[in-house]
């Protein structure tokens, strides 16, 4: 429902996450072992406890666009304990995937945090899907309350058509 001066009410039950791939995150290590992550400090990681095991997020790498969406398979947790499976069985990611920041993984506050999830449908960081008038949200994640949320997930459905994981 929007109220007056284009200000949404209600939630429509999406989230939202930005994914800063960099010099120690990766987008192709997110899709190939199933997960997002933030961290560094507080404000990029305590938000993404905001999501549980059964909610759909949908994905955008900031100056990129929207690459993906998906299921949250299980909470947040720190990487020194975030496990993925490899060809060999179950690892640590940091072990399989040394570009995540080690020197922090004893600072909870510092160190990176990951959502395990199942990726519904998502695309290169070439194919990114960005349109004018798509909202974007300085979160990490975020339960979005604008008209232009409502909008964006329109049309992102439109172009993501595996977000219901059928």
């Amino acid at each position: 429902m929007t109220g007056t001066l284009g200000i949404a009410r209600s939630w429509n039950g999406e989230f939202y996450a930005s994914y800063g791939p960099d010099g120690h995150r990766s987008w192709a290590d997110a899709v190939q072992y199933r997960f997002i992550s933030g961290g560094g400090s507080p404000w990029y990681s305590d938000t993404l406890r905001l999501l549980h095991p059964g909610d759909r997020v949908w994905v955008k790498v900031p100056k990129r666009g929207y690459v993906g969406v998906a299921r949250v398979r299980a909470a947040a947790v720190a990487a020194k304990e975030f496990r993925v499976e490899t060809p060999s069985g179950a690892a640590r990611l940091i072990d399989v995937a040394p570009r995540y920041r080690r020197e922090d993984l004893d600072d909870p506050d510092r160190c990176e945090y990951f959502v395990a999830v199942d990726w519904l449908d998502c695309v290169s960081l070439d194919e990114a899907v960005n349109e004018r008038g798509m909202a974007g949200y300085r979160h990490t994640v975020c339960r979005p309350r604008t008209p232009e949320w409502q909008a964006t997930i329109e049309r992102l459905k439109e172009r993501f058509r595996r977000f219901d994981g059928a």
